[in-house]
């Protein structure tokens, strides 16, 4: 209902739209991600450190350095955050209603319909391994065979994880956190 040509939140029909939101949030997290960090990505050049994407630029230089604050806030938030925030998100969906109920799925079934009940968590693992290996990739960029050896160690133990051997998997995870 509109009362002076204002409609009052609880007559707008949001569920209509939260399932596009939804979708096209998921969509844009690779090609944001991808933004952002070639903003950040830098190589020597010519005795220069300069953008790989634009060699002309010079990098932490003038307006770079206002670009590259940017780049590497949007990696915080986007690239690190919204895997964090997809977890926590389901988590409050999931406390309102049963997450697979026909209404969740509807609205948000592109983040959990192609895992197990239990595993509804999965895509953010998934987002956030994709994350960690493209900031290693980044920040690596110009270590050649470090960058290498990294990607590998890093695929190793997210393969580890994954398939969940009991003595692998505590062995990771206790590395990890001592």
């Amino acid at each position: 209902e509109a009362v002076h040509g204002v409609i009052y939140r609880s007559h707008f029909p949001w569920y209509k739209y939260t399932a596009a939101a939804v979708r096209l949030v998921m969509l844009s997290y690779s090609v944001v991600s991808d933004a952002a960090l070639q903003l950040i990505m830098c190589t020597t050049l010519l005795g220069k450190l300069v953008m790989v994407s634009q060699p002309s630029v010079e990098c932490w230089t003038g307006s770079h350095t206002v670009w590259g604050v940017a780049a590497w806030l949007l990696v915080v938030v986007w690239v690190m955050g919204l895997p964090i925030s997809l977890v926590l998100f389901l988590n409050v969906v999931k406390q309102g209603s049963p997450l697979y109920s026909k209404h969740n799925r509807q609205q948000y079934g592109i983040m959990f319909d192609a895992y197990r009940e239990s595993r509804y968590w999965f895509l953010a693992v998934g987002l956030a391994r994709r994350s960690v290996a493209i900031v290693v990739y980044t920040l690596l960029f110009n270590a050649g065979l470090a960058r290498q050896f990294a990607l590998f160690v890093l695929i190793l133990l997210f393969l580890m994880v994954h398939v969940r051997q009991p003595s692998m998997g505590r062995w990771v995870v206790g590395w990890i956190w001592t």
